[in-house]
């Protein structure tokens, strides 16, 4: 939380990686330092990795530039959300090829 950039940042991950039971929340800005501000970034162009998350909530994510709570980012593989939840941030989540199962997302 109060990460000058993103909560959760797998930008660059080129392997999957499975998140459980993690909160991302009031990110963006910290110390001077302004970044995107996303709650969960789940991959950048060029990579990827089929990554999964599970009873993750990301919330107050508002002080960055884009503040989603859950971004795929142009992660080319399929990215899988199981009970997620994701309220109160500055735009909507960007959910390009993302499973959802019992998921709560701000749309």
């Amino acid at each position: 939380y109060s990460d000058s950039d993103d909560g959760f940042d797998f930008y660059s991950a080129s392997s999957p990686i499975s998140v459980s039971s993690c909160q991302a929340y009031s990110n963006g800005a910290a110390q001077g330092t302004t970044g995107n501000g996303d709650g969960f970034k789940m991959g950048g162009s060029g990579y990827s990795a089929s990554h999964s998350y599970t009873s993750c909530v990301a919330h107050n994510n508002t002080a960055g530039s884009t503040g989603s709570g859950f971004d795929s980012n142009n992660n080319g593989a399929r990215l899988y959300l199981t009970t997620c939840h994701s309220y109160s941030n500055k735009q909507k989540d960007r959910l390009v090829n993302c499973s959802l199962t019992n998921c709560t997302m701000q749309q």
